[in-house]
């Protein structure tokens, strides 16, 4: 009997911690009335790694934007209406206003709002920050 209560003591903490314990990337804080700039971008487009990381880089290369998350689920980018937004935790899926049909989905990780992506033979990495 005393085993029986033993285990039963077991499995019931067992439970308490496997449902106490959370991910840390489903505890991101909501990104709605916020403004986002791109602070880098990564590429393997010309067959090696190339990364810009500096305003000026972005902007000469027309890789700087800026996107503003609207709490009524609204999606500017660059002050012009892009389509709407939803997020689910850490995860942010933008669609587009003009195709419904065609959205992409970012992670928020790190502190940073991550486009990670391909597009047919090259890779892009994307990393925008909070604007102040």
């Amino acid at each position: 009997m005393k085993t029986i209560k033993m285990f039963g003591l077991l499995l019931m903490a067992t439970l308490v911690f496997a449902s106490c314990s959370k991910d840390d990337d489903d505890d991101a804080p909501s990104i709605a009335g916020t403004k986002w700039e791109t602070a880098y971008y990564e590429t393997n487009m010309t067959g090696t790694k190339v990364v810009y990381d500096s305003k000026e880089e972005l902007d000469d290369k027309f890789l700087y934007d800026v996107y503003e998350f609207k709490a009524d689920g609204t999606l500017l980018l660059n002050d012009q209406n892009y389509g709407t937004w939803k997020q689910s935790g850490s995860k942010v899926e933008l669609i587009d206003a003009e195709d419904e049909d065609f959205s992409e989905e970012w992670v928020i990780s790190d502190g940073f709002l991550v486009n990670d992506g391909s597009l047919m033979e090259f890779t892009y990495i994307t990393k925008y920050s909070q604007m102040k």
